[in-house]
């Protein structure tokens, strides 16, 4: 068999070594020598070999160069795991994997506009001597369907709901053409319906108008419905509790 012949089979034994070598260590950055040296020696000739294979997966996207001549295995190859987000305040999420203890976080820029409750599809792309890992989410795979509370801020062409959740980070939009009542300051019970890509505010729907702020029966409705508790009942229940005396008597 001539050398020629001899050069595919070293090159796929060669790319096959690299790749389960990123598998393996799949946090670690290996350096193009490092991947010469471990897929069949550090010379001249395997250099360019490993640096043609490593040019090759990073076209079909299996690798990705992390930092300057630095390689890792691509999130597209890493396994995805489906949780449940969980939001914080500050914007970052904890995604929590049935069956596995530890949570999943994520850095809000690696968040892909999950929001609290969400089903999502996460990436683990580093693993902390402590077990800590860290990810991001590739998809959502379901959105969540609860209802936020917030106050209206509007005016003559817009509508953003201040959520009073700490669970969601971002104001929500709602287009003003479809609820012309609402008014600066309302109370609002809201539920998203769409987050595009590249929009910085969520787009929601309009639930209920609690009534302005700071009345007492708004805000007392506020808390229920935060909760998810009834707040509105049949118009024969409210008629038959108005008219229950609520003197105390002597007796």
């Amino acid at each position: 068999m001539t050398k020629r012949q001899k050069q595919p089979r070293r090159t796929n034994d060669r790319q096959a070594v690299i790749l389960n070598l990123l598998r393996e260590f799949p946090n670690n950055k290996f350096s193009l020598k490092h991947l010469a040296s471990a897929s069949g020696g550090n010379t001249r000739e395997g250099r360019r070999e490993t640096a043609d294979i490593l040019q090759r997966l990073l076209e079909e996207g299996a690798v990705e160069e992390c930092a300057r001549f630095k390689y890792r295995l691509s999130g597209q190859m890493r396994p995805r795991l489906t949780g449940i987000a969980q939001m914080t305040s500050g914007g970052s999420v904890y995604v929590k994997v049935e069956g596995q203890e530890q949570e999943i976080f994520i850095h809000q820029r690696n968040a892909a506009n999950a929001l609290d409750g969400d089903k999502v599809e996460v990436v683990v792309m580093h693993v902390s001597k402590n077990g800590t890992q860290e990810g991001e989410i590739a998809s959502i795979v379901e959105r969540s369907r609860r209802n936020y509370v917030g106050t209206a801020v509007a005016d003559s062409h817009s509508i953003f709901v201040r959520a009073d959740s700490r669970r969601i980070a971002v104001d929500i939009y709602l287009p003003r053409k479809l609820y012309p009542d609402v008014h600066d300051g309302d109370k609002l019970v809201v539920r998203i319906k769409d987050w595009p890509e590249g929009s910085r505010s969520p787009v929601g729907e309009l639930i209920d108008n609690l009534g302005p702020s700071g009345e007492n029966d708004t805000e007392m409705h506020a808390i229920l419905a935060e909760y998810d508790l009834p707040y509105r009942f049949e118009p024969g229940i409210e008629e038959a509790a108005a008219a229950i005396d609520g003197r105390i008597t002597e007796q």
